[in-house]
């Protein structure tokens, strides 16, 4: 077998990153199976709560794709000029399709989910509780709801609107789709206020902001994740990484590496600030990408796998698609195994439900995702 790809100073695509972003949706994947067969309410002793929850709903994962977006989207802009009309147009290809065909095949399977959320033995846990609660608003009030979610801008519905529990996703994974969608807005404005000199001390001024912001929308009742005021700081300390990154791949070799210690300790203060490991993860990855010494580690090994270079590479379909086709898996199992434990259905969900969600997954690219972002890249009249 050939050696996996190694990443360049400076290339377009890092294949560090690349097996990052599949191992995060592969994560996001898992944690889906274990809260549809209600593991949330079987924490081990010995792990914290906060630890479990991490684990569980596979926060830190997300919050690690958002920086990596912010991270690729500066790298981007950062070539020759592109013009609005042109980004847009890539990047609407890059996200409407997948998300259109999985939007449509979660509604398609609304009263199956229904029915595996009223089934399933453990569905008195938390987090069947709160689906099953989302199920019945979604149902009851869907016009608004769906108006909203189909232009990916349900993000910026303001608290409670709709009414009368606010934003409730068709599509549980999709949160962090309208996210992007916003940050894709306001991209090209902060990228381009972001060039000359002063650079670095304008994203750290707009990381400080960004942070002050995400306070403020806490505070005023913004609790739905997908609203960009809650989460540009991630994205910011994204484009932050990016442009170490290009500084470093610029630098000469055996060139000062003072950027470690000032990072770690940025990223402490913050992990106790939102109460999420998202950006040490971020940290250990990105040091291991850039830093000599670590050519060659284990993780950077992990990483560059290619079954991880796969998932990477099909990641986004994968991340929408887990969603219905795990449902409809499960409703599979309970049809023909109604009295079934929750740990038993997690099994069988693994084994037989998740190579299904990779085969469909792998299909979904090959025959929607792919095709489709070359025709943006063709209107948009370069590589986006």
């Amino acid at each position: 077998m050939p050696p996996a790809p190694v990443a360049r100073p400076g290339a377009r695509r890092i294949a560090e990153l690349e097996g990052l972003r599949g191992l995060l949706a592969l994560w996001v994947a898992v944690s889906h199976v274990a809260c549809l067969c209600g593991l949330d309410a079987l924490r081990p002793a010995l792990i914290r709560r906060g630890i479990w929850e991490w684990l569980l709903y596979a926060g830190p994962a997300v919050d690690v794709f958002i920086i990596l977006s912010g991270f690729a989207i500066f790298k981007m802009l950062q070539g020759p000029p592109l013009g609005y009309r042109a980004f847009f147009t890539g990047r609407a290809f890059r996200l409407f399709p997948v998300y259109l065909a999985c939007l449509a095949l979660t509604v398609a399977l609304l009263a199956v989910s229904r029915s595996v959320a009223v089934a399933a033995p453990w569905h008195a846990t938390g987090y069947f509780q709160r689906w099953t609660a989302g199920l019945s608003t979604l149902s009851a009030h869907w016009p608004a709801q769906l108006g909203l979610q189909l232009p990916l801008l349900h993000g910026l519905a303001p608290p409670g609107w709709p009414s009368p529990a606010g934003i409730v996703d068709f599509l549980p994974p999709a949160w962090s789709a309208t996210l992007e969608w916003q940050f894709y807005l306001v991209a090209p404005a902060l990228v381009a206020l972001s060039r000359g000199p002063r650079r670095g001390f304008f994203l750290g001024l707009l990381l400080l902001l960004a942070l002050g912001a995400a306070r403020l929308a806490t505070a005023g009742g913004w609790v739905y994740p997908g609203f960009i005021g809650l989460k540009l700081w991630l994205f910011v300390l994204g484009m932050i990484s990016a442009l170490v990154h290009e500084r470093l791949a610029s630098a000469p070799p055996g060139g000062p590496r003072g950027w470690w210690l000032p990072a770690l300790g940025l990223a402490v203060p913050l992990t106790w600030f939102i109460h999420n490991p998202a950006v040490l993860i971020w940290l250990l990855t990105f040091g291991a990408i850039v830093s000599a010494k670590h050519r060659g580690s284990g993780w950077q090994w992990l990483l560059t796998r290619r079954p991880l270079l796969w998932l990477g590479r099909v990641s986004y379909s994968l991340y929408l698609l887990h969603w219905p086709v795990l449902v409809g898996a499960l409703a599979l199992i309970l049809q023909f195994a109604p009295a079934i434990s929750g740990p038993a259905a997690a099994g069988w969900m693994l084994v037989a439900g998740l190579p299904v969600v990779l085969v469909l997954t792998g299909r979904l690219n090959t025959w929607l995702e792919a095709p489709l972002m070359q025709l943006g890249r063709r209107l948009a009249g370069r590589q986006v």
